[in-house]
């Protein structure tokens, strides 16, 4: 099933966009350097940039199936890194229900990711790299159907980025959609050679004008 495609080239503001289409269950690398315009077509595809040029289609329902890594974190300083991690499954996504299912899963990933000795900081007390695991943390809890991921490993030392790009390998395997973007030819190796070559999609974003 196709969840988004472009059908031609689309405009926002003076990027242009390239024709693509992604089917449920696709990997699809997006890759081009600072400021060629990765985060723009993310945010187009879901969904926050209303204005542009030419013909976006997505299937029925693709917007709430999409949970979103913003790269600037939006993390509320209020509130503690559990509170933050679940604030948007149990509020946003109205899964309360499910609440006792979300906690076992926050606890797993606070471990995965190393996170579980931070669990008693305040936000404004993390480093770059320990804001950037509790995002991630707080996006792949809502178990959403597609994830879209803003460079979720910028900031990360080699075992913790490890750990976060196996995740997201398991989470292909389990026939989740992942739109990820980055300018770390390691990333793109790693994902290259061992997702299924008719699910991996390279998008390269170079056009502007």
């Amino acid at each position: 099933m196709v969840v988004f495609s472009i059908p031609e080239s689309v405009r926002v503001y003076s990027l242009v966009f390239q024709p693509v289409e992604i089917r449920s269950g696709d990997f699809v690398f997006v890759d081009g350097i600072s400021g060629s315009g990765k985060t723009t077509f993310l945010k187009l595809v879901a969904g926050y940039h209303p204005k542009y040029l030419g013909t976006v289609e997505r299937s029925e329902g693709f917007l709430d199936g999409v949970a979103f890594y913003f790269h600037d974190f939006h993390l509320l300083e209020q509130y503690g890194i559990r509170e933050n991690c679940l604030f948007q499954s149990l509020f946003l996504d109205h899964t309360t229900r499910n609440a006792p299912e979300l906690s076992e899963r926050f606890e797993k990933y606070a471990d995965r990711f190393g996170i579980r000795s931070l669990l008693g900081k305040k936000i404004s007390e993390l480093s770059s790299g320990e804001y950037q695991r509790v995002c991630l943390i707080r996006t792949l809890l809502r178990g959403k159907p597609v994830v879209i991921l803003d460079e979720p490993v910028a900031f990360l030392d080699a075992q913790n980025k490890k750990a976060v790009l196996e995740t997201l390998l398991s989470l292909s395997e389990a026939g989740t959609t992942i739109l990820i973007s980055s300018h770390d030819r390691e990333d793109f190796d790693f994902f290259k050679s061992r997702v299924p070559e008719k699910q991996f999609i390279p998008y390269s974003i170079s056009s502007h004008e």
